[in-house]
């Protein structure tokens, strides 16, 4: 019974080791500073581009950010805490995201209930208008003539 446990066991550390081996994969390491520094970089706008990221921008002061960002998690800075830096120095238009919070939380919710609005007058119009379109209901004078028709 032993042997038979050993055996199963052996053979599931076989097939994961192959499984690994041949769906290249290993355990997951730890992001490189380049994968770090694109994570940043794509959480940036550049301040004198209008919508254009950091990490595709080629002016001279997108160059200099990125030296910074890459200086700083050279350092060990968090990522949150680079683009906390960035933000403060040049204000929330340089986030590619638009922070959840203040005067854009009220925007997003009057963009919402806007829509909602629409929808509900639309679908109140809608409505409205297939009962209009109706066919009225036959009659008893609609039914004989029917008849009569239909008897021909």
């Amino acid at each position: 019974m032993a042997r038979v446990a050993l055996v199963l066991v052996a053979a599931g550390v076989l097939g994961v080791g192959a499984f690994t081996f041949l769906s290249g994969r290993g355990p997951a390491a730890p992001p490189t500073l380049e994968a770090r520094t694109l994570q940043v970089e794509q959480q940036l706008l550049c301040p004198q581009c209008t919508n254009k990221r950091l990490d595709v921008c080629e002016l001279a002061i997108c160059q200099d950010m990125r030296r910074e960002i890459r200086t700083r998690l050279e350092q060990g800075e968090s990522e949150a805490a680079i683009v906390a830096f960035f933000s403060g120095r040049f204000g929330d238009r340089v986030l590619a995201t638009v922070p959840r919070s203040g005067f854009n939380l009220w925007l997003w919710g009057w963009v919402v209930g806007s829509v909602v609005v629409v929808g509900a007058l639309g679908a109140r119009w809608l409505r409205a208008q297939t009962r209009r379109s109706a066919a009225p209901p036959l009659v008893e004078s609609d039914d004989r003539w029917l008849d009569a028709q239909l008897g021909r």
